[in-house]
């Protein structure tokens, strides 16, 4: 299990949660870790949070080939439209917690990122694929509306496998 830090984190206290995410070995904050089965390996990275810390995307994946499968944890989707040159496989986010009202034929009415499109599930943007989790909280009001909370499941599934 890894983690980066989110905003309320920092708004509570950064150097208490880092230090838990170091103690607990979970901290993947501006590092990247080799997940390896069999001969296929996934590298894994953290970016600082969006508002409060330097992402470092660059940085985070310095030492790896261009050609490997890249995942960022990045806790807000807006990182994603920053100015970084390193190819990403997959974005994985959450902040947004889908909007936690959902309007019919409208969709979520306040959405706490720039990028207005970046509400929850999986996206393709510009520079790479994005999932975005509703996870399971709320940030001001404990309240959902047409808005699941979910514990998001994902298979990787290596495209040169797919035939």
């Amino acid at each position: 299990m890894f983690s980066v830090l989110g905003n309320h984190d920092h708004w509570a206290d950064t150097e208490r949660s880092l230090y838990w995410l170091e103690r607990s070995g979970q901290n993947l904050r501006h590092q990247c870790k080799a997940i390896t089965k069999g001969k296929e390996r996934i590298l894994l990275g953290g970016a600082g949070d969006y508002w409060h810390d330097k992402l470092n995307i660059d940085q985070t994946f310095a030492s790896s080939d261009e050609h490997e499968c890249r995942i960022l944890l990045s806790h807000n989707p807006d990182s994603v439209d920053t100015h970084f040159k390193t190819p990403l496989s997959l974005v994985l986010s959450g902040h947004t917690h889908g909007g936690q009202v959902v309007l019919p034929f409208f969709g979520p009415p306040i959405l706490p990122v720039q990028n207005k499109k970046y509400s929850s599930g999986l996206l393709r943007t510009e520079k790479t694929k994005l999932f975005i989790s509703r996870g399971i909280g709320w940030t001001l009001y404990p309240v959902r509306f047409n808005c699941y909370p979910e514990i998001a499941v994902l298979e990787l599934v290596n495209p040169a496998m797919i035939a």
